[in-house]
């Protein structure tokens, strides 16, 4: 039966998204409950030191600061020579681009220890704020990308009746997770800056719902992030609900989880100063955000696969119509 013309809605992907989840479970699974325990790890280191540079003497805590300042500014002259390269046509290697993905945790760093040593009580949530920013940008950047490796490999391969495993994904993972890391930090930084505005956010996460799948299963292709742009065009309306439904589904969750670990006043709180949860009830948060970006993923690899098809029909049909 020829495929339709017609883009599947948003429910039908998360359907199909969640039957490829299914299938490749066996990795997908522990690599989601492995990040997001890792996240609540680290979130909950970050987090402490937001203390450790309260109790830093002056001169000590100028020296950081300076640091980290110098290093952001290093680190944004050097992305200003990468996108000059970029504008002028000049060749490029992706190694070269992962510094750039250093700059805004770097800056978020800065700008928190310089917060803490102005002692302005006012802009205390803005220190915690860019605290946890710089950490999950790291994180997600770096750890994400071989997540994103063994979730997207798994499903595809499972999207064909074939299996692939564990230690072969985990070699890929570890293998290709740098060059996985430039488009798929790029795209979680654009995101993740931009909904501080909201709409820029909603753009990118629209624009760039299929860096991943382009990143993973297209590894000769240079410009991931415009291919991907070209891609997820026509079913920007789709995604855009696939993606209200995966912020609703992890929004509940996570309330739902920390109301039962910590109690309604505590997760109510948390919402300002997530300092206040208890490390069960952040693992927990962690963990379902993590189970959720995973069917979040092979959801918009079943819209990916499902495009390109509709790509190679519509090729074969132009081929068609010419020869005739």
């Amino acid at each position: 039966m020829a495929q339709s013309d017609k883009p599947p809605g948003a429910l039908k992907a998360w359907a199909g998204g969640t039957r490829l989840a299914l299938a490749s479970a066996g990795p997908g699974l522990p690599v989601a409950v492995l990040l997001g325990l890792g996240s609540a790890g680290g979130f909950h280191l970050a987090l402490g030191t937001i203390n450790v540079v309260k109790g830093l003497d002056d001169g000590t805590a100028g020296l950081v600061t300076q640091g980290l300042t110098g290093l952001a500014g290093f680190l944004g002259l050097y992305m200003l020579v990468q996108f000059s390269k970029r504008w002028m046509g000049t060749e490029t290697t992706t190694g070269s681009w992962l510094p750039v993905l250093l700059f805004m945790p770097v800056a978020l760093a800065a700008g928190s220890v310089a917060i803490l040593r102005s002692a302005a009580q006012d802009f205390g949530m803005m220190a915690i704020l860019f605290t946890g920013m710089c950490f999950h940008l790291l994180y997600q950047t770096f750890v994400g990308a071989a997540a994103a490796v063994v979730w997207v490999r798994a499903a595809d391969a499972a999207s064909r009746g074939e299996s692939i495993g564990f230690g072969e994904l985990l070699t890929e993972a570890r293998t290709s997770f740098l060059r996985v890391a430039v488009p798929h930090g790029a795209r979680i930084q654009a995101v993740a800056i931009g909904m501080q505005v909201l709409i820029p956010g909603i753009f990118y996460a629209l624009q760039y719902a299929f860096v991943d799948m382009v990143a993973v299963l297209d590894p000769e292709r240079k410009e991931v992030l415009d291919r991907s742009g070209k891609l997820t065009w026509p079913l920007r309306r789709v995604i855009f609900r696939a993606l209200v439904v995966w912020v609703l589904l992890f929004e509940a969750g996570i309330w739902g989880l920390t109301v039962l670990i910590d109690g309604s006043e505590i997760a109510g709180k948390a919402f300002i100063d997530p300092r206040v949860l208890s490390f069960p009830a952040l693992a927990a948060q962690e963990v379902s955000y993590a189970v959720s970006l995973w069917l979040f993923t092979t959801t918009m690899l079943f819209l990916y696969t499902w495009r390109l098809e509709q790509v190679r029909r519509r090729a074969e049909e132009r081929r068609a119509a010419k020869q005739a």
